[in-house]
């Protein structure tokens, strides 16, 4: 039998700023941006997670990218444990390509959220209806998907894994 857990989505706008605000927060201690008074960082990240909970879009943007990052963490634990476990002397040879591919699956969590969360911009995917979109975006969309353009990004990106493989 599952856990019910429905009842939580009714704190979800709480949840979300306790989020925002501890991020906020532990990344102005870290990087000492204010300096090092606690007081002040915490003003600033209880006004940047009020701003943000006043904003519907960007709180269900979080809300809906927030899971897939659970899920994403999860999977990335278990494969470096995996990993961990089959090669114990060369884990540093690893570090790096799997910080690579998280940050990879990462950005594709965030681009996916932003056009599910924002209905609007569904009309500048490939194959979506493009009526009410703006014409100077969608010339973009059409250069960035013509046949051509395609192929440049493609031998661009080539170049460029060749180049770090040989310069290795």
């Amino acid at each position: 039998m599952a856990l019910e857990f429905a009842w939580l989505s009714e704190g979800l706008p709480i949840f979300g700023f306790v989020l925002v605000f501890v991020l906020i927060y532990a990344i102005l201690t870290k990087t000492k941006i204010l300096g090092e008074t606690a007081s002040i960082n915490t003003i600033i990240s209880l006004i940047l997670s009020i701003i943000f909970l006043s904003f519907s879009s960007v709180r269900n943007y979080v809300i809906n990218i927030t899971p897939w990052f659970t899920v994403l963490l999860t999977i990335s634990f278990f494969f470096m444990l995996i990993i961990v476990f089959l090669i114990k002397d060369n884990w540093t040879k690893f570090t790096k390509p799997l910080s690579l591919v998280f940050i990879t699956l990462f950005s594709l969590i965030l681009i996916s959220a932003f056009f599910y969360t924002f209905p609007n911009t569904q009309a500048y995917l490939p194959g979506a209806d493009e009526s009410g979109a703006n014409s100077f975006l969608l010339s973009i969309k059409h250069f960035i998907l013509e046949k051509e353009t395609l192929n440049g990004i493609l031998l661009i990106i080539v170049t460029i894994v060749v180049g770090l493989i040989i310069t290795k």
